[in-house]
């Protein structure tokens, strides 16, 4: 963990696909938001790429009580997933992908009867 960071904490920008970002932000300053700070404690947490194993750990080591209650809400919570641009229905359904063995069942075999082209 990094120093402790003065400052306004503000909430990230954009998708928040975790509940961490409850007790994470980024300071009012960091326009790109490339230093995830603790709201709780203000200490500067390493969150590469959005990458939040960090966060929990966190939370996990100096924050306990906190901790728990994010594994709860991280078990009930669900959050929406980006907008896609395939969907498949008006319900807003994605199609999933079909598994290979399916895909080979529904193509048509190879035609073994078809003499090769001799050079």
């Amino acid at each position: 963990m990094s120093e402790t960071t003065e400052g306004e904490v503000v909430d990230k920008k954009g998708y928040k696909t975790s509940i961490i970002w409850k007790w994470f932000g980024f300071l009012k300053t960091d326009e790109a938001q490339d230093k995830t700070v603790c709201k709780l404690c203000r200490r500067s947490v390493p969150a590469r790429l959005g990458n939040t194993t960090n966060l929990f750990q966190h939370l996990k080591t100096y924050h306990p009580s906190d901790y728990t209650e994010s594994m709860k809400m991280r078990a009930t919570t669900s959050f929406p997933r980006r907008p896609t641009a395939a969907v498949s229905s008006a319900s807003g359904a994605v199609p999933k992908q079909q598994s290979i063995v399916s895909y080979f069942a529904s193509v048509a075999p190879y035609d073994t009867t078809i003499k090769k082209k001799q050079r």
